[in-house]
């Protein structure tokens, strides 16, 4: 215990840069992070606002391309904007050794990974091997070979005290939370449903696009991301989200075993088609490379960016899809459609284009059953001691939940809250074992998925 605390101090001393409190002088600790490669726009709006427990010296390690400046001026954005600048301080290291000098910070150091994803797990393994906690972007793994070195880096890490932590943005999502918060109220939602591989309890939709705006910009992708073996295919990469929401919102806090509560039952895989003059407008190259020769037919590539995959979680039935566009229609955006249904109601989440394609959260009742309003009414003022302003409205059969602006915070605004939690988990040198059981879990399903597919 002595060696321990000896050991924290001089680390303290060291390597963490001490903030002296105007009011009691005693220091607070100052996390130090490191990014390698942020070829994802993920690994700035994990920037986006500040935190007193993070130095605003933070360090880069990537080489001299689109993807860095990409980067660097989501960076400058949030230094000079008018409302809650940040104040970061970026050191970047460009030489060609980059890659090498990464692994030589403090032990300690907060590595942050959203970038190739064929690179990654073998960088969570060598960050976990090195003393960094791991702070990653979705997926941490895209095979059955990656998941499991993950799981080899992440006991290893759990066994180190040690943190390895995925970027989970949509458990922060208002309306998620709601429906996670209803769905506990057993007067009014009864049991989850177990359904059945053609009628699941639980179904998990999402639309994606490859061109869209991100902190009021267009998004430049770089081309690794149209291809399956470097950003993963349409099993195993936004799915990781959904199979996420399915964990936290059904089985809040408890410890998965993926062996025992896991059936991956089918699983298929499409594409979708993106002509050279799209590719060029979301990437900026004029040709194809040819590692996505594969998927070449014509003037356009076909990229397996689709996915679908049906299993059974604890016994209840679970139908997840997830569907990539090149653009969205004017307004309408991503989409997220979430049902989950009990003895007592089903709890939608849907948007539609008489909201705006604004989402909505809706209480309706199941098949051969009345709804009770006073159930309702009770358990919506179980809710409002949390979020005193939601409210309702008759929509059919059911209700629609209200929810102020003022509780929708906005997906960007999500990278903030995973990181303070981050950093909870951080400071109490320990992670719930839920939470472990629920990283093991989800990349277990998306991986074995994939492997159905290509069956």
């Amino acid at each position: 215990m002595k060696r321990q605390i000896l050991h924290t101090v001089l680390v303290n001393l060291l390597f963490i840069y001490p903030l002296m409190s105007q009011t009691n002088h005693n220091p607070v600790e100052k996390y130090r992070i490191l990014t390698l490669e942020p070829g994802h726009f993920h690994a700035a709006l994990v920037m986006k606002e500040s935190n007193p427990q993070i130095d605003t010296t933070c360090y880069l390690y990537a080489p001299d391309n689109a993807a860095t400046f990409q980067y660097l001026e989501y960076i400058k954005n949030f230094n000079t904007r008018k409302q809650n600048p940040t104040s970061w301080n970026p050191v970047w290291y460009k030489e060609k050794d980059y890659l090498e000098q990464a692994w030589k910070q403090p032990s300690g150091s907060i590595l942050v990974l959203a970038g190739n994803n064929r690179s990654k797990t073998a960088w969570i393994s060598k960050a976990v091997n090195r003393g960094y906690a791991v702070l990653a972007d979705k997926p941490m793994a895209i095979d059955p070979e990656g998941f499991a070195k993950l799981e080899l880096a992440m006991t290893t890490a759990k066994n180190k005290g040690q943190l390895v932590y995925d970027i989970m943005t949509e458990r922060y999502e208002i309306l998620n939370i709601l429906q996670r918060l209803l769905m506990q109220q057993k007067e009014l939602f009864g049991e989850l449903e177990k359904g059945s591989p053609d009628n699941p309890a639980i179904v998990k939709e999402s639309l994606h696009h490859y061109y869209k705006l991100v902190a009021g910009v267009p998004l430049k992708r770089t081309e690794w991301q149209y291809d399956p073996k470097q950003a993963g295919s349409g099993l195993v990469d936004v799915t990781t989200h959904l199979v996420d929401q399915v964990q936290w919102t059904c089985f809040p806090e408890q410890k998965l075993n993926y062996n025992s509560d896991v059936q991956p039952i089918r699983a298929r895989l499409w594409s979708t088609a993106i002509s050279l003059l799209q590719y060029n407008a979301s990437t900026g190259a004029a040709r194809f490379p040819d590692f996505l020769d594969t998927y070449r037919k014509g003037d356009s590539i076909h990229i397996p960016s689709n996915g679908e995959m049906v299993y059974a979680l604890k016994g209840v039935h679970v139908r997840i899809k997830v569907e990539w566009n090149y653009e969205s229609t004017r307004g309408a955006g991503d989409r997220h459609y979430s049902m989950i249904r009990g003895t007592g109601c089903q709890l939608v989440i849907r948007q539609a284009p008489t909201d705006r394609f604004g989402a909505s959260l809706y209480v309706e009742p199941v098949s051969g059953k009345t709804l009770s309003e006073e159930k309702l009414i009770t358990a919506v003022n179980e809710i409002k001691r949390i979020y005193p302003d939601i409210r309702f409205k008759k929509d059919g059969a059911g209700w629609k939940i209200l929810v102020p602006d003022h509780y929708r915070s906005g997906h960007e605004a999500h990278f903030a809250k995973v990181t303070e939690q981050f950093l909870t988990y951080l400071k109490a040198g320990r992670m719930p074992d839920w939470e472990w059981s629920f990283m093991t879990s989800k990349y277990f399903v998306t991986t074995q998925s994939l492997a159905l597919a290509k069956q």
